[in-house]
């Protein structure tokens, strides 16, 4: 029931629902007194407290709402639709009427602090993250922010009780600064090496032994120098027209002229100067016997036409090759005879050969012995 509250009254009010706000002389005791201060909780947002009717008091009325709770609430006029103002969590507005001719009447809003606008949040924070803020939201009544230097920056103030060296950061400490100094080792002398002389300075000592050297794709490691791109090239060059690359010995000049006092070759020596292939056989009744043989898998007899076909291992370039064909007379019973050989047949794989005196007959029987090599441009 309305009642008429002593000067200066107040009252905390709890919103679970919309209000009405009636005067202290009004008999409707269905709606809430209004008090000069008033202290509201609201349960829920957009919860309205309705003023009551202008007509029904003087200019000056004044009304001041203090929001105590976390949700904020309307201020609304006696037609119960239109929204004065609104009262966030935290905020202190006070109203005063200044006309009153209608049942909404017209109201002016004092927002709390001395009659201007008031700072009601504070949020304080490092955009650049230069320093460290804890608890940077502040609500009223009020808090605490602290402000703090990263510990990188702060700790600075700690450099000048150290010795003398050269300051470092190490990220995995919480006072990242230090001083250090260089240290040399078994292979390497450092001169000034806290920086206090003058620019540390790093020599290599004499007669430094190291177990591996890396230099881009290079790697020498004791006594093997590799290149580590599998299709790279190993390069090592001299300068000058008369100067050589000396391989204990061995001189090679800047065109690639290799001088060399003997000289021994396992595998395929790749020259037009030499024989692609080579063999040395015998027939004897058409039985053939190879003795010696290069690039050459083996030697075939036609008994029909007296004809022999040598088969290379690697096949030529292509067939303009040449074949040298050698006789030989050895262990013959004089009077000698004249014999020659020539091709018949060239293929890339194998050439086709017979074997004549010197009015054109075939020789059937070569047993002393029959020498034939092949040279190629490719």
């Amino acid at each position: 029931m309305a009642f008429y509250p002593p000067q200066g009254s107040c009252q905390e009010l709890v919103l679970t629902a919309n209000i009405q706000l009636d005067y202290p002389y009004s008999a409707n005791t269905g709606n809430v007194t209004v008090t000069d201060m008033i202290d509201v909780a609201a349960a829920g947002p957009n919860l309205n407290i309705f003023l009551p009717d202008s007509t029904l008091t003087g200019l000056g009325f004044a009304i001041t709402f203090n929001n105590v709770g976390t949700n904020s609430f309307n201020v609304v006029l006696n037609d119960k639709t239109t929204i004065l103002t609104s009262v966030a969590q935290g905020i202190v507005k006070t109203i005063y009427l200044y006309n009153n001719s209608t049942a909404n009447g017209s109201w002016r809003i004092i927002p709390f602090g001395g009659g201007t606008n008031a700072i009601s949040t504070l949020n304080l924070t490092s955009s650049d993250s230069s320093v460290i803020v804890t608890n940077g939201s502040i609500t009223p009544p009020g808090g605490t922010i602290n402000v703090a230097l990263p510990s990188i920056i702060s700790t600075t103030q700690n450099l000048g009780t150290d010795i003398p060296g050269i300051v470092v950061i190490n990220s995995n400490n919480p006072l990242p600064w230090g001083v250090v100094s260089l240290n040399g080792g078994s292979n390497i002398t450092i001169t000034s090496p806290d920086g206090q002389a003058g620019d540390p300075v790093i020599d290599l000592k004499t007669n430094v032994s190291v177990a591996q050297v890396t230099a881009g794709n290079i790697v020498v490691n004791n006594d093997l120098i590799t290149n580590t791109d599998a299709n790279g090239v190993l390069n090592i060059v001299s300068n000058g027209t008369a100067s050589h690359l000396n391989l204990n010995s061995v001189l090679i000049d800047v065109v690639g002229n290799l001088i060399a006092n003997n000289l021994t070759i396992e595998g395929t020596f790749n020259s037009v100067n030499t024989a692609k292939a080579w063999c040395r056989f015998t027939n004897t009744s058409g039985l053939i016997a190879v003795s010696s043989v290069y690039n050459v898998s083996g030697v075939t007899y036609n008994t029909t036409n007296n004809q022999y076909t040598i088969n290379f291992i690697s096949p030529m370039g292509n067939l303009n090759y040449g074949v040298f064909i050698n006789c030989a007379n050895n262990n013959s019973t004089p009077p000698l005879q004249t014999r020659m050989g020539y091709d018949i047949i060239r293929q890339l794989g194998s050439v086709v050969i017979v074997l004549a005196d010197a009015s054109g007959e075939i020789l059937p029987d070569i047993p002393e012995g029959v020498s034939v090599m092949i040279f190629s441009l490719n």
